[in-house]
Parts: structure tokens; sequence; C-alpha cells
């Protein structure tokens, strides 16, 4: 009986054992946050890469396959927070994207996305948009997040910028050749 009272009147934790649960909480959050912001980075990095790759396969598709006739020029998609911005130039004339010359190109990232895109000139799809600021230099404040395709003919020559998403595009693809 007597060990029954015991217990019946120590219910609940000391305040002591209470700070020590919650410092060693402390230290696991202090030891797996920075681990857990790398990781993030990292998920929006790759994800900014697979957009552009996307994109840049998008108009090779739409290149290639004679039902879009996409008009040649240079096609520069820039990718922002707000969304992804496209222009088009074919020499040194800027090409409005809602006109008839890139309607080609409008039907063909439809197709290959099954999202709504809006070629009004000024952006194009709020749901592809910049998801990482880390290829931005700050010191750069004209530096942007671009996919530059050349389209020739029935060929597409697709660049990235800045220098940092070039190499991150290049080792990327070096990588799943090595995997094969």
């Amino acid at each position: 009986m007597q060990a029954e009272k015991k217990t019946g009147k120590n219910k609940g934790f000391t305040f002591i054992e209470l700070v020590f649960v919650l410092a060693l909480l402390v230290i696991l959050i202090g030891i797996t946050a920075p681990h857990y912001v790398r990781y993030l980075e990292k998920a929006q990095m790759s994800a900014d890469a697979f957009n552009l790759s996307d994109l840049a396969t998008a108009v090779k598709v739409a290149t290639v396959d004679e039902e879009f006739d996409v008009t040649e020029g240079t096609y520069i998609f820039t990718l922002e927070r707000e969304g992804l911005l496209i222009d088009a130039y074919r020499g040194n004339t800027y090409l409005r994207m809602r006109t008839d010359q890139t309607e080609g190109l409008a039907r063909g990232l439809q197709n290959f996305f099954g999202s709504e895109w809006i070629m009004d000139g000024i952006t194009s799809n709020t749901q592809v948009r910049l998801k990482c600021k880390k290829w931005l230099d700050e010191a750069k404040s004209t530096e942007k997040v671009q996919l530059v395709c050349v389209v020739s003919g029935h060929k597409v020559a697709a660049t990235y910028k800045p220098e940092k998403l070039a190499e991150y595009m290049a080792t990327a693809k070096a990588g799943s050749v090595n995997k094969k």
C-alpha cells in the first residue's frame, strides 16, 4: 500500500527533467537545421535546373515537330520569382510573344507541359518560377537566370546563364551519363 501512495503523489515531471529534455531538443535542432537548409537549397537548385532543362527539351521538340512551325530566331527564357518571361528575336528584331510569329512555340510549350501558357509578351507561365536565389551574384544586379535557345532550321542550340547555372547543368548531364 505504501508503494502506491508514493507513486500517487509523484505525478508529472520535475523542473530539472523538463529543462534536460528541452536542452536535448535544442541540441538536436541545432545539429539538424543546417543539414535541412542545405538539403532545401539543393532541392530548389535542382527544381530550377529541371524546369530550364524541360523548357530546352520543349523548344527542341516543338522545333522538330512540323505541326508547331517554330519561327527561326533567338528565344530567351528568363526565370524570375513571379514566373517565366520569354523574349523572342529574329536577328535584332524583337518579336512579341503574342504575335503569330511565335504562335508555334506557344502551342508547342502548351502541348509539352500540358498547362496554360499566356503569351502576352510579359509573362508566360506563373507556375514555372525561380526557386533558388543562389544562382545570382548579389554584386551583379543585372544578372538573370536564363535559358537562351537559338533556333536555326530544325536545330536548337541551348545555353544557360549565369555561369553557375551553366556549370551545374554540365555536371548534372555528366553525372546522368556516368550513371547509365
